[in-house]
């Protein structure tokens, strides 16, 4: 497995063949009309993703106003942090880089994420412009195929990353 341009090697795991037991034809249990099946449902799974991070965004765009709010502040973060996850989880599967690296350029900030009850008024706005640039993105549809916007969105990103004076 490789990634960004790190090659991993991975032991195998032969639970899922165990499970089927080692002297079937895995032919057999794995036809075309499965194995496409399994593939309709993926694509259904994927068509469903931006609505569905719309919904997320959402509900994330309310607990960051709880936050500016001041209420309970550590909790607030932690859930922002489990939605942005999820998000960032099915991006992952579904090849949307983009999403997926806003995602993480949100949740890997350690300045943000530390356990805290107050957040800095630069932490503040860099969670509010990524949330609005996963935002825009969703909405958009922006799958990261194009390869000038992504390119700028990286930049963007790369700015956002850089360590902050409080």
């Amino acid at each position: 497995m490789s990634q960004n341009n790190i090659t991993y090697i991975c032991s195998p795991d032969h639970s899922l063949r165990d499970l089927i037991g080692r002297n079937v034809d895995l032919k057999d249990v794995f036809s075309a009309d499965i194995i496409q099946s399994c593939q309709d449902l993926v694509i259904a799974a994927q068509e469903t993703f931006f609505p569905k991070a719309q919904l997320e965004i959402s509900n994330i765009k309310q607990l960051y106003q709880t936050i500016t709010a001041g209420d309970d502040v550590e909790d607030t973060l932690q859930t922002i942090r489990e939605r942005v996850l999820n998000i960032q989880g099915l991006a992952s599967l579904f090849g949307y880089d983009l999403v997926r690296q806003i995602c993480a350029s949100l949740t890997e900030s350690q300045s943000i994420f530390q356990a805290q009850t107050s957040l800095s008024e630069k932490d503040m706005m860099l969670i509010k412009s990524l949330i609005d640039l996963l935002d825009l993105t969703c909405k958009s549809k922006i799958s990261g195929d194009n390869p000038h916007i992504q390119e700028e969105l990286f930049r963007v990103l790369a700015m956002a990353q850089r360590p902050r004076k409080a």
